[in-house]
Formats: structure tokens, C-alpha cells, sequence
């Protein structure tokens, strides 16, 4: 017990910075796609909760133990700065997320293996199960009609589907499977299907 809390009164920031190292990563990884899911879930609990409470317990611990009069007990908010950062980096996500900037990145990057794609599908062309295509991976592909859809992977938490088509008329589509969708530009487009 003691060990622990002179851990948690401690200078030792390495689970900090593992926990900032993770929660971002695994941030960035699920915004290269639009909805939420369990591994932007994961981000959030470890972002917004999981490292937010070790910093308030350290700062408890440490009132405690300067109230005791413990020595070698580190000033309470020493160490402020890699708190400071968590925020910093917390807020740059926040926004990267709001303008949807990493899935905008993989969408640059993968342009050229998605128009490669589009170019090799044919008409009655069907595939379930999963596909990567640049850096996306897609669960259900279908080519008919003008548009080859292309559903992503990851579900949107608690339902939904996202996902990209190609209109070889470079028109948009009319479906009622797309409740919303957005033009990205040379015949692609981004959909999404609420579910209802």
C-alpha cells in the first residue's frame, strides 16, 4: 500500500506519457474513419477519463502526504506541464476530429490505391468481408449500376454505416441507403446510412 502511494505521489510521469502515447494513436487510427466506434471509444476512456483521474489522485495523494508532513513528497502540482500537455494534445484532437482532418489525410493518401480500385472493379461485381484498400478497410463492396460502394469496416456505435462510392457519371447518386452524403471530388463521394 505504501509503495503504491509513494508511487502515485511520485515524479514518475511514464504512465502518463504511455497513456498520452496510446490514447492518441489509437485516436488518430479511428478518425482516419467518420463514426464512432470502439477503438475511438478506448481513445476517449483513456484521454478523458482514465488519465484525468491518475493526475487528480496524484494531486490527492500528495495533499495527503504534505498535510502528514511526509518527507521527499513532491510539491502538488509539480509536474504540471506533462498535465499541461495532455490538455494540449486532448484539444488538438478535439478539433482534428470536429474537421475530420485524419480522415481527410487517409483519403489523400489513399486516393491513388481507391481510383486503381475503381478502375479494376466491374459492373456486378460483389465482395463481402474485409478488403483494404489504401488505408481503409472496407466490409462489403458492391459494383452496379454508375457507382461502385464501398462500406467501411467499422460501424458507428450504436448504428449506422459509413463508406465511400465512386459515380462513374461523377453525379451523385440517388439512394434511400444514403441518408446523408458529401461530394469528396472526382466522381467520389461519402455516405452514410443511419439505420433507420
Amino acid at each position: 500500500m505504501i509503495s503504491i502511494l509513494r508511487y502515485l505521489a511520485s515524479r514518475n510521469d511514464r504512465l502518463l506519457h504511455g497513456a498520452l502515447a496510446l490514447g492518441s494513436g489509437l485516436a488518430l487510427w479511428a478518425l482516419r474513419t467518420p463514426g464512432l466506434d470502439s477503438i475511438l471509444l478506448a481513445a476517449i476512456t483513456i484521454l478523458f477519463v482514465l488519465a484525468p483521474l491518475l493526475i487528480v489522485i496524484r494531486i490527492l495523494v500528495r495533499m495527503i502526504l504534505a498535510w502528514k508532513r511526509r518527507p521527499d513528497t513532491p510539491r502538488v502540482f509539480e509536474g504540471a506541464s506533462t498535465w499541461g500537455l495532455f490538455f494540449c494534445v486532448t484539444v488538438g484532437l478535439v478539433a482534428l476530429a470536429f474537421y475530420q482532418l485524419p480522415f481527410k489525410a487517409a483519403l489523400a493518401l489513399s486516393r491513388p490505391s481507391l481510383e486503381r480500385f475503381a478502375k479494376a472493379s466491374t459492373p456486378g461485381q460483389r465482395s463481402s468481408g474485409p478488403c483494404w484498400v489504401g488505408l481503409f478497410s472496407f466490409s462489403y463492396i458492391v459494383h452496379e449500376g454508375d457507382r461502385l460502394q464501398l462500406t467501411f469496416g467499422k460501424s458507428e456505435i450504436p448504428w449506422g454505416k459509413h463508406g465511400l462510392y465512386y459515380s462513374l457519371s461523377g453525379n451523385p447518386v440517388e439512394s434511400s441507403h444514403y441518408y446523408s452524403q458529401e461530394s469528396l471530388g472526382g466522381g467520389w463521394h461519402q455516405w452514410h446510412y443511419g439505420g433507420w
